[in-house]
């Protein structure tokens, strides 16, 4: 037999083999995973640990600041309309999902749960009964919800203190309206 021959089958030979030894090693590997040499698998002995460990009020102290910093949150999540197809009402419904005021200006920014077009949206700003601030920007669509432009109001054209506001918007013969508070 040609010597060319004998060659390619010694590496056709080496090939599979190679194949052969790194199926088994990954197969091995799904089944054991990542553990190291010793590792039992049981948890229960690390979890003793810590709880002996003398650090367990600490670590209650932590969990219940995380706790709080949680209920938070779910605190200032939006809420929004929950039910049908929120375009199907005959009013319009929205959240305020920004309020932010720094020295130069205060912004204001509110989504519309319904997909509108076109429209309007009012921002009021009221201190007792006086009105101190007024404000139009359009309505912008976006895919299945739509935002007021938004509203950036100069610092200097309002006076310090608490004030309320409410957003009106309105598009076609279906209206709607939001409420907050800030600090100015």
């Amino acid at each position: 037999m040609p010597r060319r021959k004998k060659n390619r089958r010694w590496i056709a030979k080496l090939l599979i083999l190679v194949v052969i030894v790194a199926g088994i090693y990954f197969v091995w590997k799904g089944f054991f995973g990542n553990k190291e040499i010793g590792d039992s698998g049981n948890d229960d002995e690390v979890q003793q640990v810590v709880a002996t460990d003398g650090k367990e009020s600490d670590d209650s102290a932590k969990t219940e600041e995380i706790k709080e910093n949680v209920d938070e949150y779910i605190d200032k999540k939006p809420i929004q309309y929950d039910g049908g197809s929120p375009n199907e009402l005959d009013y319009l419904t929205g959240v305020i999902n920004y309020i932010h005021k720094n020295d130069e200006k205060l912004s204001i920014r509110v989504s519309i749960d319904q997909y509108l077009e076109d429209g309007t949206c009012e921002l009021v700003l009221v201190r007792g009964e006086d009105v101190i601030y007024q404000d139009t920007a359009a309505i912008v669509g976006d895919a299945t919800t739509s935002t007021c432009k938004g509203f950036d109001i100069s610092v200097a054209k309002l006076t310090e203190g608490e004030a309320q506001f409410k957003v009106y918007f309105a598009s076609g013969n279906r209206v709607g309206e939001v409420s907050g508070e800030v600090e100015i």
